[in-house]
C-alpha cells in the first residue's frame, strides 16, 4: 500500500559534496562532523590530512573517528611505467597487458574491501567521510579497466552506476555522507588557423565522478582568504597559506536560498555543523 507524505520520516542529515584546493579546509569540513554528528567513519585515500587528524586527537575527539586507509598510489606509479614501453612491439604489448591485468586484480581486492567497509559505516550511523571521493573514482576505474587513460567514454556506464550507488546507499539511510573532492583546471576547445586547440578557462571543476555534483543534495566549495579560489582576492598576489576559512554554497536542495552565499567558517572544524544549522535551523 502506498504511503502519504505525512507517513514519511525525513532524516535530518547531510549528503554533501565538498570541494577545494589543497589546504582549503575540505578534509576539515568532513572530519569536523565529529563535533556534532559522531562517530565519523573516515575512508582515507589522501594522506595529506594527517595534520587535521592530529588536531582532532588533541581536541579529545580521536575516539570518535574511525580511520581506514587505502593506498592506490603504487598502482598508479606502476601504470606510469607503461609510458616507456614500445607498444608497437609484441614484447611491449605483452608487458602492458600484464601490468593492466595485475593492476585490475589488485585494485579489485582493494575495491571489495572498501565496499564492505563503506557499507558498514553507512549502516552504523553517524557520518561517513570519503577523503577523497575523487580517488574512490580512480579505484573503481582501476578495478574495472586496469588503467586510468585511453578508456573510451562508452565504457564508463558501469563506473558511473557504481559511484552513484555509493551515494544512494547514504540517501536511503539516516547517515550523513561527505564526499571530499579535489579540483582540476577546466579546459575548453577552440579553433585557430583551422586547427583544434585547448586552453584553460580559468575556472576549476570537480576531479573524478562528475555525477557527484548532481547526486549530492548539497555542494560546498571551501577556500581560505587570499588563496586561489578566494572570489574577493582580485589582483592581489595568491597566498599559499591563507587566512580565515570560508565556504560557498553551490547547491542546497533543501535551502535553495543559500545558493551563492559565502560564509566565514567559525573555526576550522565548524563548517559541517555550521552548514547543518543553516539548512535545518533549530531542528539540526
Amino acid at each position: 500500500m502506498m504511503k502519504t507524505i505525512d507517513d514519511l520520516d525525513f532524516a535530518r542529515r547531510l549528503i554533501v559534496s565538498v570541494e577545494g584546493e589543497s589546504g582549503g579546509g575540505k578534509s576539515a569540513f568532513g572530519i569536523g562532523a565529529v563535533v556534532s554528528r559522531p562517530p565519523v567513519y573516515l575512508y582515507r585515500f589522501d594522506f595529506a590530512s594527517e595534520g587535521v587528524l592530529r588536531d582532532v586527537k588533541s581536541m579529545g575527539l580521536g575516539s570518535q573517528v574511525y580511520d581506514e586507509d587505502y593506498d592506490i598510489s603504487p598502482l598508479k606509479e606502476t601504470l606510469e611505467t607503461m609510458d616507456s614501453l614500445d607498444l608497437r612491439s609484441d614484447k611491449g604489448r605483452k608487458q602492458a597487458d600484464e601490468i593492466i591485468g595485475d593492476t585490475r586484480a589488485t585494485a579489485t581486492k582493494i575495491l571489495v574491501k572498501y565496499q564492505g567497509d563503506y557499507e558498514e559505516g553507512i549502516n552504523a550511523g553517524g557520518t561517513v567521510v570519503n577523503d577523497t571521493f575523487s580517488e574512490v573514482h580512480e579505484l573503481v576505474r582501476l578495478a574495472f579497466f586496469g588503467r586510468l587513460k585511453q578508456v573510451p567514454p562508452m565504457f564508463y556506464e558501469r563506473v558511473n552506476k557504481t559511484m552513484s550507488h555509493f551515494i544512494r546507499q547514504a540517501v536511503f539511510s539516516a547517515t550523513n555522507l561527505v564526499m571530499v573532492n579535489k579540483l582540476e583546471d577546466e579546459w575548453t576547445d577552440y579553433i585557430e588557423d583551422g586547427k583544434k586547440k585547448s586552453m584553460r578557462t580559468g575556472n576549476a571543476r570537480v576531479m573524478g565522478y562528475k555525477g557527484a555534483e548532481y547526486d549530492a543534495h548539497n555542494r560546498i566549495r571551501v577556500y581560505r582568504v587570499g588563496t586561489k579560489f578566494d572570489p574577493d582576492r582580485g589582483s592581489q598576489k595568491v597566498s599559499f597559506t591563507g587566512g580565515d576559512f570560508h565556504m560557498v554554497v553551490v547547491k542546497a536542495n533543501d535551502r535553495g536560498d543559500l545558493v551563492g552565499q559565502d560564509f566565514k567558517v567559525e573555526s576550522q572544524f565548524d563548517g559541517f555543523d555550521q552548514f547543518g544549522r543553516l539548512v535545518y535551523g533549530e531542528e539540526w
